[in-house]
């Protein structure tokens, strides 16, 4: 299916000449509570909330095959600040983390981007001195969270700001804990289950 972009998007696409650059976004998701945020600009950009590293950044072109090997994406993200290296080297190159990919404009930030979000998962990781390669693919549905969502007494399931979260206040930052929602003022959108006790969490059927 085609598409469907917001009206201002495919205006600014179409553009012959604009001062507004179309950038990447490049999230990598850690654990639930931790992310790297970087983008290809020459300056830091805040998106949806959060705020991504500016750092030099080469993506190539998405390779797929007819012998049923997995299509990949190789995005090489500048390694001479060091970094991503201590999470490379933590975290085991970041290998199977899930990644979202963005194209945004700088002038259009506040228009919704969904039909221009990708999401993989890192294969393999190389690192430099100069440059971090991530290999990217598909995302393996056999390591894919079932039941999709951790039902905990205190902590958020949703992004901050997301559909589900709602939140349209002035604070930029949310821990997406209990806490943090009543000081949101949003606690009737808070994705945990703050009736369960505080001792684990259990699954609801």
């Amino acid at each position: 299916m085609p598409k469907i972009l917001p009206a201002a998007i495919v205006a600014e696409k179409n553009k012959l000449m604009s001062e507004n650059p179309w950038i990447y976004l490049f999230e990598i998701t850690i654990s639930e509570a931790e992310y790297l945020r970087v983008c290809n600009n020459n300056e830091n950009v805040s998106f949806e909330g959060n705020v991504y590293q500016a750092l030099p950044m080469q993506i190539d072109t998405f390779t797929q095959t007819k012998d049923g090997k997995i299509p990949s994406l190789s995005v090489s993200v500048s390694n001479v600040g060091k970094l991503l290296t201590y999470y490379t080297e933590l975290y085991g190159g970041l290998v199977d983390c899930p990644v979202r990919l963005m194209v945004v404009n700088l002038g259009l930030l506040a228009e919704d981007y969904a039909e221009l979000t990708f999401n993989f998962s890192i294969t393999t990781t190389s690192i430099g001195t100069e440059w971090i390669v991530f290999s990217l693919g598909v995302p393996n549905p056999l390591k894919r969270r079932f039941p999709q969502h951790r039902y905990i007494s205190k902590y958020c399931n949703w992004k901050f700001k997301s559909v589900e979260c709602k939140y349209s206040g002035t604070k930029t930052t949310c821990l997406r804990t209990w806490e943090d929602c009543i000081a949101h003022a949003n606690t009737s959108n808070f994705g945990g289950y703050p009736g369960l006790t505080s001792d684990g969490f259990r699954i609801v059927y």
